[in-house]
C-alpha cells in the first residue's frame, strides 16, 4: 500500500510541479490566450483530484486498516479518470495545438 501511495503522490506532484507549469509556459510563448483561459478552467477539475488523491494517501499511508479500501478505490478510480480526461485536453489546448506553429 505504501508503494501505491508513494506513486499516487509522485504523480499528481509531478503535474502540479513539472507538467502543468511548462504547458502554461508553452501556451504563453504562443500568445494563445483562449487556450490558457481553458486550461485554467482544467486545472480547476485537477486541483479536486488532487485532494481526493492525497487524502487517500494520508489516510492509507500510515494504516493497515484496510476496512474501507474499496470504496476509496472507486472514489479515487473515479477521480483520476476525471484527471486523466481534463490533462489529455489541458495538453490538446496548449501542446498539441500549436505543433504546426513550431518552425
Amino acid at each position: 500500500m505504501r508503494q501505491l501511495c508513494q506513486l499516487l503522490v509522485d504523480y499528481v506532484s509531478a503535474g502540479h510541479f513539472e507538467v502543468y507549469e511548462q504547458l502554461m509556459r508553452e501556451g504563453q510563448a504562443f500568445d494563445d490566450k483562449s487556450g490558457l483561459k481553458k486550461a485554467c478552467e482544467l486545472y480547476k477539475d485537477i486541483d479536486t483530484t488532487t485532494d481526493i488523491a492525497v487524502d487517500f494517501n494520508d489516510k492509507y499511508l500510515e494504516t493497515d486498516d484496510l476496512s474501507s479500501l474499496a470504496p476509496d478505490l472507486s472514489e479515487l478510480g473515479e477521480a483520476l479518470e476525471t484527471r486523466f480526461s481534463s490533462e489529455d485536453k489541458m495538453i490538446a489546448l496548449l501542446h498539441t495545438a500549436h505543433k504546426n506553429q513550431i518552425v
